[in-house]
């Protein structure tokens, strides 16, 4: 592997280290890691399964309080029931959806993917924002490809 393969993720690992950003700099440190040692095996794994394995996990922990107690049915219900609870309702619906479009546009648009890696490092390096956005992200661009006319 020569060094220019590699540094896209060094420029990455510095920005993120920078910026003080551990969500970025872990996995770009690992990712640099496993490459130099040449550990590449589990490389098509992790670029299948990743993304499926990240929104398990965030799952589970959004759903903890609600195994814990922490959030009961009298909360869910009072919450949903006023009008900042609906409108993050319906936001979290859109969300849920945009991020669905995403994951096809990313699936039959590989070429949408380098920018929006840019786009989600620029706003997790600089404008303190986190890592769950490129799914987002893509969904937005999926309707906006849409909404102009674009094929994706």
């Amino acid at each position: 592997m020569n060094w220019t393969e590699l540094l896209p993720l060094g420029l990455i690992l510095v920005l993120s280290i920078i910026s003080k950003n551990t969500m970025v700099a872990l996995p770009s440190a690992l990712l640099l890691v496993m490459l130099l040692l040449g550990i590449k095996a589990p490389l098509p794994w992790i670029e299948k399964n990743g993304i499926q394995c990240g929104i398990f996990l965030l799952t589970l922990a959004i759903l903890v309080p609600l195994g814990t107690g922490k959030v009961t049915l009298l909360h869910l219900y009072e919450s949903c029931t006023s009008l900042k609870g609906f409108i993050a309702v319906a936001t979290g619906v859109f969300v849920a959806w945009a991020g669905s479009l995403g994951l096809g546009l990313v699936q039959v648009s590989p070429d949408v993917v380098a920018s929006l890696l840019v786009g989600t490092i620029i706003g997790v390096c600089f404008f303190g924002g986190i890592a769950v956005g490129p799914l987002i992200a893509a969904g937005l661009v999926y309707l906006l490809l849409k909404l102009l006319g674009i094929s994706t």
